[in-house]
């Protein structure tokens, strides 16, 4: 009788055994699941926000570089004009470096031209 009780205990605990070891194993897939899952949602939230700094980047780029024409226009519009000739070197160096972000940023050949024009006088 001792040796069935016996047997009845190693049986019991062996069972307990593989159903701790079948719940363990549960978590631990639920566990994966949820990773992979959470994994996938961060993978999207990158990739939206990669599109939205593009976005909000070509935005500023183009508001950059419509300052940029505007004052370009007006000021070798002036400069046309003879209004404000002579140049300092340091406001022709500021004329150079506007034009420079603004062809950049794909500014057209209006300006370009523009500004040929007054080199060749040899304003700018």
């Amino acid at each position: 009788m001792a040796g069935a009780i016996s047997t009845v205990i190693v049986a019991i605990i062996g069972l307990i055994g593989i159903i701790y070891q079948s719940r363990s194993s549960k978590k631990i897939d639920d566990n994966k699941t949820i990773l992979e899952k959470v994994g996938k949602q961060i993978d999207e939230l990158r990739q939206e926000m990669k599109e939205n700094d593009e976005n909000i980047n070509k935005k500023v780029d183009q508001i950059t570089m419509d300052m940029c024409k505007r004052y370009l226009v007006y000021r070798l519009s002036d400069l046309q004009n003879g209004k404000d000739v002579p140049l300092t070197e340091e406001q022709k160096r500021i004329l150079h470096e506007t034009k420079a972000v603004y062809n950049e940023l794909g500014g057209d050949s209006y300006v370009d031209t523009m500004f040929e024009r007054l080199e060749k006088k040899d304003i700018l």
